[in-house]
């Protein structure tokens, strides 16, 4: 079975590294996985329960994992012979310390339907570049059955401090004046 990822020799020299790697990275960021936040990397994360995601800042512990699967990286010998290796450090800290332009933006994950400035309305799940934003709606089974919009009350329970107030139709306008309290 071959590897499908592409493979890197981390012997290179570091300015080809990082080209190679650029290329690696925005060819399998489709669709879009890896995001710049502010001009530093970032990816999304699931919170404990699996429902919802925020935007999490890549370091370098966390940056080396994805840079593995994305890519086979090997080291050639003295010998002559390759071996499997992980990605150097040197490279990791230099794709963290450098502009990341060419990445999508990322400013923010949206739980609701929104209406984009060029007029989209966003309902389907996933990364809307013109938006900046991601959309990933909270399935209803994981809300608790009274906020569930299924199980809510047909009408609201009655106020005792809103039946107390009437209001009065100005007769000159046909507008409501004033509360007024009733006897």
């Amino acid at each position: 079975m071959t590897d499908p990822r592409p493979s890197l020799f981390v012997n290179d020299p570091l300015d080809e590294l990082i080209l190679d790697v650029w290329s690696a990275l925005n060819a399998s960021n489709d669709p879009p996985w890896l995001f710049r936040t502010g001009g530093f990397l970032s990816h999304l994360q699931k919170d404990d329960g699996g429902l919802r995601q925020s935007i999490d800042m890549l370091n370098i512990d966390k940056l080396r994992p994805k840079l593995a699967e994305v890519i086979a990286w090997w080291r050639r010998t003295r010998q002559g012979t390759v071996r499997a290796h992980a990605a150097p450090d040197t490279l990791t800290r230099s794709l963290l310390a450098l502009p990341v332009d060419g990445l999508p933006a990322l400013q923010i994950i949206t739980e609701s339907p929104v209406l984009l400035p060029d007029g989209t309305i966003v309902r389907e799940r996933g990364y809307y570049a013109s938006g900046k934003l991601v959309y990933d709606p909270v399935p209803a089974s994981s809300f608790p059955r009274s906020r569930c919009p299924r199980h809510r009350r047909k009408s609201p329970p009655p106020c005792d401090s809103f039946a107390k107030i009437s209001w009065r139709t100005s007769r000159s306008w046909g507008m409501p004046s004033r509360p007024t309290r009733s006897p």
